[in-house]
């Protein structure tokens, strides 16, 4: 089916369509013409605005797009805040990329295949600079049977697990291994506490793992030094990300805007063809709808796309909500419909197991009780105890 026009039917508030077509990469003269009506027609309110860059993490971005746009009717204070805000991630991206470098230059001394994706260094590789993209981290995966000794490194470095600031003893080591995807870390304060997400996984879902693993572990394209996927395994590792996170905040949205703008027509055929490889393409084709309402991403009418609405109601109403919530009922709302999401990205009934084990262990459940192979049971078993008494505690 081809890409339906009639997907417009859900209609964002002002401050959320003005936020995302500044995100558009490259701008284009039509975006810039629909954000100056939006500007002189429909914001009244410009703190709305700046609560919408910060909700969705976009700001480098709509500076960006300011910037480029002097004749914009927007508030001087307004430039301004946006300016400034914009250096200082410039300078935070500078010193992950600088950090990246020496990670990857450790782990590949020491004999470990390290591979960078999203990020700082999706920027850069993208955008041409990681001042493009507001990162709380750098992500680096390496193989699962890697990743006990790249945790050495890191800690020889100088890296600490932020869960465990003292330290990974043997046994809580090989409980995260077991049962957790990544491990976040943060650098020595001398270097700008850099922190640091290390993968061995890319998904805590073990049907995505196999399906969208066999290409992003594989490294075939060098940006600054860095080693990353190719483009059309990225493509589809980035789609299935955001998915997965229901779209709820527009960075994702336009990482995966901006890797189809900036590519060939064959290219994105590729990325296509790749995503149905990898069984990704519904979130592929969900991904091209909200890009294109939201962002203004030229996708051909003529592009072949599964129909996906009742996923693409599903983000709209995500990217319009709040993205936190304090509200008991929606926190359960929100965790029953991202088991709904899952389920309706899985491939057949065999990765129903799978999905669902994955949410009978909680990492916090491991931080506070590692325990060994024999009694990984123990962690089903105290799911829902903990999950309650955590809830009513507020811890």
């Amino acid at each position: 089916m081809a890409l339906d026009p009639a997907s417009d039917h859900f209609v964002f508030a002002a401050p959320t369509r003005f936020v995302g077509l500044c995100c558009r990469w490259p701008q284009t003269d039509e975006n810039r013409a629909r954000l100056d009506r939006i500007a002189r027609t429909e914001i009244t309110d410009w703190d709305a605005v700046w609560q919408e860059i910060e909700r969705h993490r976009v700001l480098p971005l709509v500076a960006h797009t300011l910037h480029g746009s002097p004749d914009l009717p927007v508030p001087d204070t307004f430039r301004a805040a946006c300016k400034e805000a914009a250096r200082q991630i410039t300078m935070r991206g500078l010193r992950q990329l600088t950090e990246a470098r020496s990670v990857e230059a450790r782990f590949v001394k020491a004999g470990l295949n390290p591979v960078h994706f999203k990020g700082p260094t999706l920027a850069a590789h993208v955008f041409g600079s990681p001042a493009f993209k507001a990162c709380k981290d750098i992500d680096i995966y390496v193989p699962p049977d890697q990743a006990a000794a790249a945790m050495v490194e890191l800690t020889q470095m100088g890296f600490r697990p932020l869960e465990a600031p003292d330290g990974l003893t043997p046994r809580l080591q090989g409980a995260i291994l077991r049962h957790m995807k990544d491990l976040e870390f943060i650098g020595p304060p001398a270097r700008g506490q850099v922190q640091l997400e290390l993968h061995w996984r890319v998904s805590s879902y073990d049907g995505i793992n196999r399906r969208v693993l066999s290409g992003l572990s594989e490294g075939a394209t060098t940006t600054a030094g860095l080693t990353l996927p190719e483009d059309a395994d990225h493509f589809a590792y980035l789609c299935q990300h955001g998915a997965n996170h229901e779209w709820a905040r527009l960075k994702w949205l336009a990482d995966v805007a901006a890797l189809w703008e900036t590519s060939s027509e064959a290219v994105r055929a590729d990325f296509l063809e790749r995503a149905r490889a990898r069984g990704v393409l519904p979130a592929c084709a969900q991904a091209l709808h909200l890009a294109r309402d939201l962002i203004g991403t030229s996708v051909d009418a003529q592009t072949q796309l599964p129909a996906v609405p009742a996923l693409l109601r599903h983000a709209q109403s995500h990217i319009a909500g709040p993205y936190y919530t304090t509200s008991r009922r929606a926190r359960a709302q929100r965790h029953l419909g991202k088991l709904w999401v899952h389920w309706r990205y899985m491939q057949g009934w065999r990765e129903l197991p799978q999905t669902v084990s994955r949410f009978l262990v909680s990492p916090r459940d491991i931080f506070a009780l590692p325990l060994p192979r024999a009694l990984d049971w123990v962690y089903v078993v105290i799911r829902l105890p903990s999950y309650i008494y955590r809830a009513l505690s507020g811890r």
